[in-house]
C-alpha cells in the first residue's frame, strides 16, 4: 500500500510540473500572437497611409499640370527674378500655383508619366510633386527628386538604356534626354547622386527605403 501511495504521489507531482510547464508556453504563444497582430496592424496602417499619399500626390500633380499647360498656352509664365533659387539664373521662368513656383514639366513616354517640377525641394513639397534637387535645366548635373509613389518616380526603376525623357521648361523650351543607366545607391551615398558627368539625373528611394534608385541621362537636343 505504501508503494502504491508513493507512486500515486510521484504521478501527482509530475502532473503538477506538467501544468507549470504549460503555463509559460501558453504565455509565450499569447505574446507571440499579440505581437504578430500589432505588426500586421502597423503594416496595414502604413500601407493605407502610402496608398492615400500616392493618390493625393497623383491628384495634386494632375491639377498643377493642367494649370501649367493652360498658362503656357496663355503665355502666363513669370520672370523668376525676385525669388531666385541658388541654381537658377535670371533667364529662367516659373509658373506659380498655390504660392509654389513650378519651373517645368517632366515627360517619360515609356512609363506614361507627365509631372510638374517644383523649383526647390523640401520633404513637404515632395508629397505633392517632384522637385529640383540640384542644378538647372540645360546644364550638366541637373538632378530631379521625387517620392517612390507609383504616380511619381516609383516606376523609374523600369527604365532602360535608350528610353526617352523630355523636359519642358516653363518658358516652353523642350529638352530631350536618353537614359544611359539605372543604378542603386545606399542612403549614405546621396552625395553621389549629383554628377556633372550626366546632363540629367532622376532619383527616388526604394519602397523599403534601403536604397536610392538613380537614373542617369544624357541630353540629345534642345527644341525651342
Amino acid at each position: 500500500m505504501k508503494n502504491v501511495k508513493k507512486v500515486a504521489g510521484k504521478n501527482k507531482m509530475k502532473l503538477k510540473k506538467g501544468k507549470n510547464l504549460k503555463k509559460p508556453k501558453t504565455f509565450i504563444v499569447k505574446i507571440t500572437i499579440v505581437m504578430g497582430c500589432i505588426l500586421l496592424g502597423t503594416a496595414g496602417t502604413l500601407t493605407i497611409k502610402n496608398t492615400i499619399e500616392n493618390r493625393n500626390a497623383g491628384i495634386s500633380s494632375e491639377k498643377i499640370i493642367n494649370y501649367m499647360e493652360n498658362k503656357n498656352n496663355e503665355s502666363g509664365y513669370c520672370d523668376n527674378k525676385s525669388n531666385l533659387t541658388d541654381s537658377y539664373s535670371e533667364s529662367d521662368k516659373f509658373i506659380e500655383f498655390s504660392s509654389e513656383k513650378y519651373v517645368g514639366i517632366l515627360i517619360i513616354p515609356s512609363l506614361k508619366i507627365k509631372l510638374p517640377i517644383n523649383e526647390k525641394w523640401s520633404y513637404e513639397q515632395l508629397k505633392k510633386t517632384p522637385c529640383v534637387y540640384s542644378g538647372s535645366v540645360g546644364n550638366a548635373g541637373f538632378v530631379l527628386a521625387a517620392h517612390n509613389y507609383s504616380t511619381h518616380f516609383g516606376k523609374i526603376k523600369y527604365l532602360r538604356k535608350g528610353d526617352e525623357i523630355i523636359y519642358k521648361s516653363a518658358n516652353d523650351s523642350t529638352f530631350s534626354y536618353k537614359v544611359e543607366s539605372v543604378e542603386n545607391l545606399l542612403p549614405t551615398q546621396v552625395e553621389k547622386v549629383i554628377s556633372t558627368e550626366y546632363d540629367l539625373t532622376l532619383f527616388t528611394c526604394t519602397f523599403n527605403g534601403q536604397a536610392r534608385v538613380v537614373v542617369r541621362c544624357k541630353d540629345v537636343n534642345i527644341i525651342k
